[in-house]
């Protein structure tokens, strides 16, 4: 047997493959037994899952790293059967699997002081600091034992590496040889693809929170990965930097993203649910553009009527501009102030405590319902990651006669779909049903074409569309038992592209202004637009918990609204520029903390006064209030604590 695999360049190939499999999986193993005492109480058969879960990274992993490797084995030229180019692949193949299992070594005892998988941030974050030479010299030394165990792992490739003097193979008919041999090299190819990407079935491909599609909690996600994926993963991103604006104790003297809540009465077990509409923006909503153009006629005659009878706010705004940047901040209260999105960055298997996994302590049933394929826009695994147990999208719904063709299930069918679902659900739930005909490409089920008025953009009939699905959601959801007993919110993920309508919406405000509503059925909220407050995405998991009375600390960046010292203020990035409204003002600052407009956009909605060319100077409260946010941001999410103020 050994005979045939030794003197075939594929099956030796394969057997190289595996052998870096069963590495991978013996480094799992030992990553597991080094901190057991972190992974408490994992039974036997869930482990099992967990390890079979990470073979999906280890080979992902195992193909990013050897693709230069396995592409030399197969092209088929007669070089490779030379002893010569055999060697100089035998020490590519050694060198570069060697140095990435240094780092997954090197996570059995780094992971106690990070809480997650090394990634290329490390790199950055101490590109710069003296004595690290030294520091790796000590390092080495008191945990020989991890340099040893590598040491072992290094050997077992360079002995266990297999022939390197491939016999040529006989060759008959040149042209059929070739002919077969770019074949193989072609599916070979294809394996290595879909391999890199998790699998066939894996859209988009896979990235390090899918991690948490297998796991009970948060951190068992480590388990899943390797620390190989993690540097790769993260190779092309870019890291924030740390801030030093004020010391420790004058930071938490103005701002703390830590909840401490002392609430007056007893948790109230209501059910919550949060209705997240694709493009939603302010200036496509009547009951917000009327205010500043009466002449409106209004696409979303249903959601005015609710919005008169909540409590919604004049100015509230988005924390991003995809919707990839809305789920975080809405149910982890992370808002996306990175190079890219919070959910593919290099800080996405930071420990995070959602809103799903604060409610489920409570006994609450977590569930998100998205009509697009599962795994779209990565919503299945950051809602695993948050807490959220049940996920019901176009896999669930399980009938394609509801398929717009391209994006998913169309709204009105796919609400009601969720009605149901809901209905038999145990209470107190949480759900979240994230919107999606109001999205390109801009299709409506046949039997409503012309129905619904075009408007002056092109989205508007989309919105009148998904605006009669929630008329018709609403109708069935209001004869179940659980309706009076829920509270609603109705948010945007973010604003669509406005070409005709008011000035006030088309600049760096108004491409943020979004609906934030409370909706409570029972008569307990105001009815009421509050004129004076503020609100924003990462504002909604905190008022949630403290409309339930949530009495445990918790961690989130924003704020509750239904509390007198609610933080007025908003925050976003774009193009690298920071934008951060507070009560009256817009301040921008450049990546390098340099300010460069201010605004009154109240009284200047169109942003036509930059002040600081008038020679207006920001605040103190406003510039102390935005280094402060920052600060807190950007230091905890390098140093992994964005949880409850736990010093790593």
């Amino acid at each position: 047997m050994w005979r045939k695999i030794k003197n075939n360049l594929y099956l030796l190939l394969i057997y190289r493959v595996l052998l870096l499999v069963l590495l991978y999986t013996a480094c799992r193993f030992i990553f597991y037994l080094s901190n057991v005492d972190l992974f408490a109480n994992i039974r036997a058969k869930h482990l099992l899952t967990l390890f079979q879960a990470g073979l999906t990274f280890d080979i992902s992993a195992i193909f990013y790293i050897n693709i230069l490797y396995i592409v030399a084995q197969i092209i088929p030229f007669d070089l490779r059967y030379k002893l010569s180019y055999q060697r100089v692949l035998k020490i590519l193949f050694c060198v570069s699997n060697s140095v990435f299992f240094f780092f997954n070594c090197a996570d059995f005892a780094y992971f106690r002081f990070t809480s997650r998988r090394t990634t290329l941030s490390v790199f950055r974050e101490f590109a710069n600091d003296a004595g690290n030479f030294n520091l790796i010299t000590q390092l080495i030394i008191d945990y020989w034992w991890i340099v040893f165990i590598w040491l072992i792992i290094t050997l077992i490739m360079i002995f266990t590496y297999g022939s390197i003097r491939v016999k040529h193979p006989s060759i008959h008919l040149l042209k059929s040889y070739y002919i077969k041999q770019v074949g193989i090299m072609a599916l070979v190819l294809l394996v290595i693809v879909i391999g890199m990407r998790g699998g066939i079935n894996s859209l988009p491909p896979i990235n390090i929170n899918h991690a948490t599609l297998k796991v009970d909690k948060a951190i068992e996600s480590n388990i899943v990965l390797n620390t190989s994926f993690t540097l790769v993963r993260t190779s092309k991103q870019k890291s924030i930097k740390m801030q030093d604006f004020y010391s420790e104790d004058q930071l938490e003297k103005i701002y703390i993203p830590v909840h401490y809540p002392h609430p007056t009465e007893d948790f109230q077990y209501k059910n919550v649910f949060i209705l997240i509409l694709e493009g939603f923006s302010k200036a496509n909503i009547g009951y917000y553009t009327k205010q500043v153009d009466s002449t409106y006629v209004g696409y979303t005659p249903f959601l005015d009527s609710l919005i008169a009878e909540s409590y919604a706010f004049k100015y509230s705004f988005a924390n991003g501009f995809t919707s990839i940047d809305a789920t975080p901040s809405i149910i982890a209260g992370m808002p996306s102030l990175l190079p890219g999105n919070y959910v593919s960055s290099i800080y996405a298997n930071n420990h995070l405590v959602g809103l799903g996994e604060l409610l489920n302590e409570k006994g609450y049933d977590c569930s998100f319902f998205h009509g697009a394929d599962n795994g779209s826009m990565r919503f299945l695994e950051f809602s695993r990651q948050a807490g959220f147990k049940h996920y019901y999208g176009r896999t669930e719904y399980n009938n394609d006669d509801d398929y717009d063709g391209t994006w998913g299930i169309f709204d009105e069918p796919f609400f009601q779909f969720t009605a149901q679902i809901i209905n038999n659900k145990p209470q107190p739930f949480l759900s979240i049903l994230f919107t999606l005909s109001s999205h390109g490409p801009n299709v409506l089920p046949p039997q409503y074409k012309d129905v619904f008025p075009k408007g002056e953009e092109e989205m508007h009939e989309l919105v009148g569309y998904t605006d009669f699905a929630l008329r018709r959601f609403f109708d069935t959801a209001s004869k179940m038992p659980w309706f009076e007993n829920t509270l609603f919110v109705f948010v945007s993920d973010h604003t669509s592209p406005i070409r005709i309508g008011h000035d006030k919406f088309k600049n760096s405000i108004g491409v943020l202004s979004i609906p934030v509503v409370f909706y409570d059925p029972s008569g307990k909220l105001s009815k009421m637009q509050e004129e004076e407050k503020l609100s924003q995405q990462i504002d909604i998991m905190p008022s949630i918990l403290d409309y339930l009375n949530y009495d445990k600390p918790y961690f989130a960046f924003g704020s509750s609204v239904f509390r007198e010292d609610h933080k007025n203020f908003s925050i976003s990035i774009q193009n690298g520029i920071y934008q951060f409204i507070y009560e009256n003002y817009a301040l921008q600052v450049s990546g390098d903390n340099k300010q460069i407009a201010f605004y009154d956009y109240v009284n200047d909605p169109a942003l036509s006064r930059n002040l600081l060319n008038e020679g207006v100077q920001v605040p103190g409260q406003i510039d102390s209030l935005f280094k402060a946010f920052l600060q807190q941001y950007n230091n905890r999410l390098i140093e992994n604590r964005t949880v409850l103020d736990e010093k790593k």
